[in-house]
């Protein structure tokens, strides 16, 4: 928000005026919240989210509510765009490892999120036989290991992670009967994404079977991987070949409110190099000279749009006497 606000300072005391209305947009709720819908406000914008989901997810109309939204009011949220472009830290370690500063983004993963239950008849600790028990924490492990070696397997481009975990009754004196996680994985490949959910549910129902347990699963987000416009990236690209800037073209392996604009909108996106691939902590970091160019290359980027868009033929402001 604070590098696209300043672009727009800086062009406007540079004398440029546009030919089409500029917004910085600002969404809420991008991260996971207590109410499991990631991205909330642009899936809100775009329609990915229908209202009759927000009026049945508990507790969520009465926290918009709370913060001055207008759940009924969501209806009337239509979207007049003709491009979209969202800046970003990498949040991982490729930009910095090649020491390249800045990234055009070529499409964004796709995620696929499952809650899975174990769940078995608890008993007494001390006086339940081994052989006897069905511990739900011991089926949790094979369960996870089994979720590493999918995320393993040669052929499947994906990462993935358990990384939420409930144990019941969480008891030092009772064998566990019921474990409830999330397993996400990630893949650009949405098809090869799905095959190996689809294939680590069966695996699942496998195991169930042998330690003779319940497995049942919810699915919490099936999202395709999403492509950046060819021509917004066209435009960032030739931006950056212009000044000499040094760049990759790479996936994003994490989500972003991209992904659903660009369902709606012609949608770019640019990444700024994270020190150590480092996101999501406090040793968080970007170079304030890689803020700089990535503001640069927006601004033009943003120039040519403008001038593209039109229909009065002319030709688009030039750059160099706006910002040094």
């Amino acid at each position: 928000m604070i590098l696209a606000l300043e672009v727009i300072q800086a062009l406007s005391e540079g004398g440029y005026r546009n030919r089409h209305p500029w917004a910085v947009a600002v969404f809420t709720g991008e991260e996971p919240n207590p109410f499991g819908l990631s991205t909330l406000g642009s899936r809100l914008l775009t329609g990915v989210l229908s209202l009759d989901t927000v009026r049945n997810t508990a507790g969520l109309p009465e926290a918009l509510a709370a913060a001055g939204g207008d759940v009924e009011g969501l209806a009337a949220l239509a979207p007049d765009l003709a491009a979209f472009i969202e800046p970003h830290i990498e949040q991982g370690p490729r930009l910095d490892e090649a020491g390249v500063p800045l990234a055009v983004v070529e499409g964004i993963t796709g995620i696929h999120r499952d809650r899975i239950t174990l769940s078995v008849e608890q008993n007494h600790a001390g006086t339940t036989p081994m052989a006897r028990r069905r511990d739900a924490v011991a089926a949790f492990s094979e369960a996870a290991m089994l979720f590493e070696k999918r995320l393993l397997s040669p052929g499947f481009p994906l990462v993935g992670t358990i990384g939420q975990v409930t144990v019941y009754p969480n008891a030092v004196n009772v064998v566990p009967g019921l474990v409830e996680f999330v397993a996400e994985m990630r893949s650009p490949d949405t098809e090869r994404l799905r095959q190996a959910a689809a294939r680590y549910r069966q695996e699942l129902q496998a195991l169930a079977g042998r330690r003779r347990i319940s497995a049942t699963v919810a699915n919490l987000l099936d999202q395709p991987a999403s492509q950046m416009d060819p021509g917004i990236r066209q435009v960032l690209a030739a931006v950056l070949d212009r000044r000499g800037v040094p760049y990759q073209t790479l996936y994003s392996l994490a989500g972003h409110d991209a992904t659903h604009l660009s369902r709606v909108v012609p949608t770019g996106m640019l990444f700024v190099r994270s020190r150590q691939g480092k996101s999501h902590c406090p040793d968080e970091w970007s170079a304030p000279e890689d803020i700089r160019l990535a503001a640069e290359t927006l601004a033009e980027a943003w120039i040519q749009l403008d001038g593209g868009l039109t229909r009065e033929g002319r030709e688009p402001h030039g750059l160099e006497s706006l910002l040094p």
